[in-house]
């Protein structure tokens, strides 16, 4: 049964879709996707994600799609889906090293999945 946390993220999303609010969305999927796996629903959290990295790449931020594909990868990896999760967590480093973001480099558990 989801939480308070997460039906208030539910709606706070919905507000800002109606408001074209998209970095808001965003950062709601990111935050809705780390809930929800935290609970053990993989399936939704990768849809959240795939959301904020849809609308990452439509803004142009580089930064945060690195980061949706890392959390894509983390969800696949917990659901042994591991040629999936390899291949977001390849995304992830790819962006991030794309971009200079060694600490985001860092966080990427690359070498756990190969």
């Amino acid at each position: 049964m989801p939480s308070k946390e997460i039906d208030q993220l539910r709606q706070d999303k919905i507000k800002a879709q109606r408001k074209d609010n998209y970095e808001e969305v965003a950062n709601i999927c990111n935050k809705l996707g780390d809930l929800l796996a935290r609970q053990g629903d993989f399936e939704d959290a990768i849809d959240e994600h795939e959301t904020e990295r849809n609308i990452c790449e439509m803004r142009e931020d580089w930064i945060g799609k690195a980061i949706a594909h890392r959390r894509i990868g983390e969800c696949y990896c917990e659901l042994g889906e591991f040629e999936k999760a390899l291949g977001h967590q390849r995304c992830h480093l790819q962006g991030a090293r794309k971009m200079g973001n060694m600490v985001c480099c860092y966080y990427c558990r690359l070498d756990q999945y190969v």
